[in-house]
């Protein structure tokens, strides 16, 4: 059974959200864990690609998009719409559906910045996850 957690940013773009999840990305990097990122396209998949490469300058988090030829082998893999062929320790939600195979992940991370669509839409996975039972930690860095 996953951990549940929800950050909420006090950014309020998509781009701003990508960032923070880098972030969470490198720190999970750091201590050992591997992560799937789901997201909503393959163009947000590869903003993030892109993106881990780039959002800071003293880091680096190997990383793959889904069907990559690395992907088999990155602790980070990115993906849009697909379960993921590896197993990972953290499935990192920014998809605006809970992906069915969420609760195959240790910890499942959903990031919720300042857009009121994208509060509404965590608004509805936090209650999906409260009717499965899951316990929720909210760390609210607003």
């Amino acid at each position: 059974m996953p951990t549940i957690d929800f950050y909420l940013i006090p950014e309020e773009t998509a781009n701003q959200q990508l960032r923070f999840a880098c972030r969470l990305l490198d720190k999970a990097y750091l201590q050992q864990c591997t992560a799937y990122v789901h997201v909503e396209s393959q163009a947000m998949a590869q903003t993030m690609y892109d993106m881990l490469w780039t959002f800071r300058d003293i880091s680096f988090v190997p990383h793959d998009l889904a069907g990559g030829i690395n992907a088999a082998h990155s602790p980070v893999v990115i993906g849009a719409q697909e379960k993921p062929l590896q197993q990972h320790d953290i499935l990192l939600n920014l998809h605006g559906e809970v992906p069915e195979f969420y609760h195959t992940y240790k910890r499942v991370i959903e990031v919720v910045h300042q857009d009121a669509i994208w509060q509404k839409i965590a608004r509805k996975h936090y209650k999906f996850y409260q009717q499965q039972g899951y316990e929720i930690k909210t760390h609210d860095l607003k």
